[in-house]
């Protein structure tokens, strides 16, 4: 991981794992920045104004190559972080760089990217068992983080929530659930097995399709695999059985 890809604070050196830092780190805030100056151009181009789909393409194909140099150094001259990347993000998209932020607000991207990051990415993790010393990985209880409350400084999340109940953040992300699932299988034979993916996994989390079923047949082998997209999973956490999401449920048989 490179230094922008890192959000730099000690909660985040001293607690944060990999992928928490990532979600919050440099080069995933200002890509969806990129991204969002493109849905801009997009929806411009499509009210009449005079956006060629040239333009577009041009931003399109500049959304993560972002060069953090040039844009310390626009900060340091405008004083203003979103006009910075603008000009920075013009640079490499010359013919694009008069509509890069044509008609918007310092607030599209900033608060825009703070609720995708939380809505894509950020959930909650609720421990069932308190009596462990310490949790690790399965002992969470994982739901959607719902929204925030900045005048209470409250959070909303789907699940009902214990007075004094032990939580922690939670990442979506791909390298960790390709993790958890091999962690999962790990030892597993069988002669077969079902399958219930979260239609939240998939291409919507990896970057290819048939991913868990990949993983399942290169750690049981080419044993026969049934199964389903789903939209809510049964599967147990601390003895126990929760309807989840964004999981894959695996049965093996043999």
């Amino acid at each position: 991981m490179s230094q922008h890809e890192r959000y730099e604070n000690p909660l985040i050196s001293r607690y944060a794992s990999a992928e928490m830092s990532r979600l919050w780190g440099e080069q995933r805030k200002h890509s969806t920045w990129r991204k969002l100056w493109v849905a801009l151009a997009e929806a411009e181009a499509e009210l009449g104004l005079p956006i060629t789909p040239q333009q577009i393409a041009e931003l399109r194909a500049h959304t993560d190559d972002i060069d953090f140099v040039a844009a310390r150094a626009y900060e340091k001259k405008l004083r203003h972080d979103v006009m910075a990347h603008v000009h920075a993000y013009g640079d490499v998209c010359p013919s694009a760089r008069a509509i890069i932020h044509l008609g918007a607000t310092s607030c599209y991207v900033t608060d825009n990217t703070d609720l995708l990051l939380m809505r894509e990415g950020l959930h909650l993790g609720l421990v069932v068992d308190e009596h462990r010393l310490d949790f690790e990985r399965g002992d969470f209880l994982v739901r959607n983080l719902l929204g925030a409350d900045q005048s209470t400084g409250s959070l909303a999340v789907g699940e009902v929530v214990d007075v004094g109940q032990t939580v922690q953040f939670h990442v979506r992300d791909a390298e960790a659930a390709d993790e958890d699932l091999r962690h999962l299988l790990e030892g597993v034979a069988g002669d077969g097995a079902l399958m219930f993916t979260c239609n939240g996994r998939g291409t919507n989390l990896f970057s290819k399709p048939g991913h868990d079923a990949s993983v399942i047949e290169e750690l049981l082998g080419s044993v026969p695999l049934s199964g389903a997209f789903c939209a809510g999973e049964i599967g147990p956490v601390g003895g126990r059985n929760f309807l989840h999401g964004f999981t894959a449920s695996v049965a093996v048989f043999g």
